[in-house]
């Protein structure tokens, strides 16, 4: 991720294995383990131990066989928010990795979420983590625009988070007034935090040749643009078009259509085709 703003619709995505209540007594431990999101890994040693060593390596080692056994296009316990290894005491990520390690099929490989990260093969010490107490948003940016031609209009949106100095674009087609877009995913917005104040901004994406002959999009000055700060899921921002004065371009913009005789590879002589096409 992925994304739902709770404010709009509310989507149950905390889904996998129960937390063992001996076990979720330890969230507490996590206060005192990695404040922020950090370049340097959180390691096992950085772990406190818990207070029922026994409960908690039993809890991890029953997630990890869960999670090793999960599809891959399951959300995983452990790298779901507030469930990685920081949240959790170093029997209980022992465990976790003995446990998802005793699958076969897993013997020989790991993870690599931001969450929860280790290699089989050298067991629980190869235990890490990049995301810890600092959690992310947990859902994404929902942009909801009016002032929407009957045409329909190509739009960028910018969106740059004064607090952390992360940002993002996307481009769109809008058809319909009120119309809802949601910027990035989860996995696409680690750099913003609840809390956080985010401005958001919407231009016109006027559509010219490139250098090389092909469509490119050529953003605007800004037609509207608000200031949110993130809840613990993400926000929703409102933006209009027709606050400016600019007018817009509704009809599609006169494009020369692109070249039909690309020169594509040869396979059996990769070095004697061109692309793009040269330009004469």
């Amino acid at each position: 991720m992925k994304i739902i703003i709770a404010a709009v619709i509310s989507i149950a995505l905390l889904m996998g294995a129960p937390v063992f209540p001996m076990e979720k007594q330890q969230s507490a431990f996590a206060q005192t383990v990695l404040s922020t999101v950090s370049t340097d890994p959180g390691q096992l040693s950085q772990l406190p131990n818990s207070q029922h060593p026994q409960a908690a390596y039993q809890s991890g080692f029953q997630h990890g066989v869960t999670d090793g056994n999960t599809s891959s296009n399951t959300t995983l316990y452990i790298d779901q928010p507030k469930h990685g290894f920081a949240w959790h005491s170093a029997e209980f990520v022992k465990g976790y990795v003995n446990g998802y390690c005793s699958i076969p099929a897993n013997k020989n490989v790991g993870t690599d979420d931001d969450r929860a990260a280790f290699y089989c093969p050298d067991g629980p010490s190869s235990a890490k983590w990049f995301i810890g107490r600092h959690e992310p948003i947990t859902e994404g940016i929902a942009v909801v625009t009016y002032g929407i031609p009957s045409a329909g209009v190509n739009v960028t949106y910018q969106y740059y988070d004064k607090t952390s100095g992360s940002s993002g674009s996307e481009t769109r087609m809008v058809n319909q007034t009120g119309e809802m877009h949601f910027l990035g995913y989860t996995d696409e917005l680690v750099g913003f935090y609840p809390g956080d104040k985010v401005t958001v901004n919407v231009s016109q994406c006027i559509t010219q040749l490139n250098s090389y002959g092909y469509p490119e999009c050529i953003s605007q000055p800004s037609l509207d643009t608000k200031t949110i700060k993130l809840g613990e899921t993400g926000g929703i921002v409102s933006l209009d078009l027709s606050k400016s004065a600019i007018a817009l371009v509704t009809a599609p913009t006169n494009v020369p259509p692109v070249p039909s005789d690309i020169s594509w590879p040869d396979p059996q002589r990769p070095f004697e085709s061109t692309y793009p096409p040269a330009i004469p």
